[in-house]
Formats: structure tokens, sequence, C-alpha cells
């Protein structure tokens, strides 16, 4: 690991481990900036820039950080943000303790559902799927060709209470284990 990749890492700790102590010493689940919340350490790792570096240079640089987060802590998301960072997804699904990866496609790069392959990989792989859909209706066009297991959505824009408890009754009526 480079020293820049030490100086990181050791802040782990401090910037993670310390505050959620008293929290779950506390009793109370812990969330980080991720739409996610879990008993134990759980955290929503991330590297936005390795789009702008190669491959080669992510490998050196950004994978032994991400390696070492994810060898601390019991639940491990890591967020994967635009095409460009999908050059580096391989060595990503190769992280053995790097439970999900939640993908956002990016501004501009169409909608969740223009993605599925994206995310077939991630299952095909073993890892949970976090998914960026853009609205209600992005939603479920996603849902259709994946299992449901371990799929979780953030879905944005806005819907109606009906489009809503609709998506959730939908959700229901899938067997567990098949779509």
């Amino acid at each position: 690991m480079s020293s820049a990749c030490r100086h990181v890492a050791g802040h782990f700790d401090v910037m993670y481990e310390a505050p959620r102590r008293p929290i779950a010493a506390a009793g109370q689940p812990c969330c980080t900036w991720g739409p996610a919340i879990g008993r134990g350490s759980m955290y929503h790792a991330s590297c936005d820039f390795i789009c702008t570096i190669p491959p080669a240079m992510f490998a050196e640089t950004a994978l032994p950080v991400i390696e070492y987060e994810t060898r601390r802590l019991r639940r491990s998301i890591f967020h994967l943000d635009g095409p460009g960072a999908l050059v580096d997804l391989d060595a990503l699904l190769e992280i053995p303790t790097l439970e999900a990866i939640q993908w956002t496609c990016g501004v501009r790069q169409g909608r969740a559902s223009d993605w599925i392959d994206a995310c077939r990989c991630l299952q095909v792989a073993g890892k949970g799927v976090g998914v960026n859909a853009a609205d209600i209706s992005d939603a479920p066009t996603v849902l259709e060709p994946l299992r449901p297991e371990g799929v979780w959505f953030n879905v944005g824009g806005s819907c109606s209470r009906a489009e809503a408890e609709a998506f959730v009754r939908d959700l229901e009526r899938r067997p567990a284990g098949g779509r």
C-alpha cells in the first residue's frame, strides 16, 4: 500500500470507528451518508474520482484502501458512480469482503433501466445491488430482469402515495428467489 493510501487508511478509526462506538454502545443502529442502516459496522465506501484515473493507478492507489476498509466492516457497500468507473468493476468484484455495490449511472447518463447489464453483472458476482432509480416509473423496469435478493432502491423524483403503494404491492408479489 502506498504511503498516501496508508495515510488515508490510518484515519479510518478516527473518522469512522470512534464516532460509531458510542452509537453502538447505546444499542442504536448506525448509518453513513448512504441510504442504508444497520447494526454493527457498515459503511458506503466510495471513490468518485476513479473514473478519471487509469485502471493501473486505481489498482495501486484506491483499491488497497477499499480492501482495507471492507475488511474492517461487518457490512460493506461500495458507491460506484458513473460509466467511467465501470472499468474498475472487475477489480471491485474480486474483493471478498465487499458485499454490495450501489450503482449510480451518473448525470445525463440515462436512467437506471438503461444499465440492467451492470446490475446483472453485480448479481452474477454474488454482490448486492443498490440502484438509484430516477423515479418511480424507472424502478420496476430495473427490478423485472433481476433476482429480488439483495436488491434495494433509492428512488428519486416525486410520486403520489398511490404510485408508491402500487410499487410496494408489486414488490410484495414477486416470489423470493425468483423473478
